[in-house]
């Protein structure tokens, strides 16, 4: 839940819809909770009895009070329910390798081919997928802010349409998804990457934008409760989109730096974020001994989120109607994980003398969410990427069969140029008919396109459209 979902929960309706509600809880929490006079430590006691538990109504809806202490809890948990259709007939097959030379019978200068390969025989196109959730929340009251703890764990994966492109099994595994601590401005754990805008859409299934849980140490500093400004440390291996080949990221020699800017008046949202992110290459190493290179790449993010009652518009007659847009867009050199894209391109290229070639893109995202009643919604979401991708001019001088396209490359200069770009189309519907049940349909689209350019000449582009659904149930404790 945004800052404009806590709106709609503060008005009544978000009772019926709370996304992520623990979360959501932790940043108002931060943003609008009063540093307490109260200078006592928490206690160690042993467990209370619930009965013992006294609400906080200061804190938010389903707190409680840790008997004799000043701590505040909340714990939560969600379970949904999904079954997804996929219709797919073909997909982008990326194949990456290094063209043997004389020197380097074992291959030296990259190369990567795209073709369509075919699934309809092969891929699970009924798939039932199983989420369950628990979150602890504490906030706990003291003269330097809220001290706030939040602990995620889970067996499934946030839902967007990169990932799922990704695999075609659930996991079974129940992992930490975020853990972390939050007092004083600093914010130290696993926690949603601060470069991120605060969902990649408002349906089901996130669009192309950057959605990443992530180590990270952070500060933070709120002005007037308008403006809030943060410098945080990221876990780069969480960012490193390589494929071993072409790119093959080395050890890490420094953290990413993320930056970010909000500004919240009433009613809507803006976002700056940006981040510098270091590629350490050893595949150039490894097969011809070249030097370990490496070379800095960024990224930078815009968005905005408004809300709209649109009784104030159109009347009496919409009262109990609500809207929200969110527009955000991403550009990247060198880390293309920070687009929220499919796995179709690497951060960058590698030649045989440790030379590295920065993949350049960009992705954006519009999402609409209408609230027909308190207890219905419909969403809309249009996304999309470009990601471009190139090697150096190298030196062939034999004849280089591959193995994968039965193509030979004969002496000469050569080099590639990659471009792919896709764009994806979404519409859901929910319905709450409980507080905290939910059921809901979604229908997706993706359109993707790659060709590539070997030594001057354009080979044949690749396109593959894609048709998906899920229908699910959620239940929100």
């Amino acid at each position: 839940m945004t800052q404009l979902e806590s709106d709609h929960l503060l008005e009544g309706v978000g009772m019926k819809f709370r996304y992520l509600p623990i979360v959501a809880l932790s940043l108002v929490g931060l943003a609008a909770l009063p540093a307490s006079a109260s200078s006592d430590l928490p206690r160690q006691k042993t467990v209370a009895k619930a009965k013992d538990m006294q609400r906080c109504p200061g804190f938010g809806y389903g707190f409680f009070r840790i008997p004799e202490t000043l701590t505040c809890l909340k714990l939560g948990m969600d379970i949904v329910y999904e079954n997804k259709l996929d219709f797919v007939q073909n997909e982008l097959n990326l194949q990456t390798l290094r063209l043997p030379t004389p020197a380097f019978p074992n291959g030296a200068v990259p190369v990567l081919f795209v073709a369509k390969q075919n699934l309809w025989a092969t891929a699970n196109h009924d798939l039932s997928m199983f989420d369950l959730e628990f979150t602890a929340l504490t906030v706990t009251p003291t003269d330097d802010g809220p001290l706030v703890t939040f602990a995620d764990g889970r067996n499934g994966v946030d839902v967007t349409l990169a990932n799922s492109r990704l695999s075609s099994l659930p996991s079974n595994n129940f992992f930490l998804d975020q853990g972390w601590v939050s007092w004083a401005g600093l914010t130290a754990g696993k926690h949603q990457s601060y470069f991120d805008f605060t969902s990649p859409g408002y349906g089901f299934f996130g669009g192309y934008s950057s959605l990443t849980k992530t180590g990270l140490l952070a500060y933070s500093k709120s002005f007037d409760n308008l403006v809030s400004v943060t410098a945080s440390l990221e876990d780069p291996t969480s960012r490193q989109q390589v494929d071993g080949v072409i790119s093959a990221v080395g050890p890490s020699r420094w953290p990413d730096v993320v930056g970010q800017v909000r500004f919240a008046p009433k009613n809507a949202l803006f976002q700056l974020s940006g981040a510098l992110h270091q590629n350490v290459d050893t595949t150039a190493f490894n097969c011809c001994q070249a030097p370990v290179r490496s070379k800095e790449g960024f990224a930078v993010l815009a968005g905005m989120e408004l809300r709209a009652h649109w009784s104030d518009y159109f009347g009496p007659g919409a009262k109990g109607m609500y809207g929200r847009l969110m527009i955000s867009g991403a550009y990247a050199n060198g880390a293309v994980s920070y687009l929220g894209m499919p796995f179709f391109a690497s951060d960058y290229v590698a030649d045989a003398d440790g030379t590295l070639h920065l993949s350049q893109g960009a992705s954006a995202l519009i999402s609409y969410e209408h609230l027909w009643t308190p207890f219905v919604k419909s969403t809309l979401t249009f996304s999309g990427y470009d990601v471009r991708s190139s090697s150096g001019l190298a030196s062939l001088t034999a004849v280089s069969p591959t193995v994968t396209q039965q193509t030979q490359f004969t002496s000469g200069l050569f080099n590639f140029r990659y471009h792919v770009r896709g764009w994806a189309a979404q519409f859901g519907n929910e319905i709450a008919p409980e507080s905290g049940l939910i059921f809901g349909a979604e229908v997706n689209y993706t359109h993707d396109t790659a060709k590539a350019v070997y030594s001057g000449v354009a080979a044949n582009p690749v396109t593959v459209g894609i048709w998906s659904g899920a229908a699910y149930v959620k239940r929100l404790f």
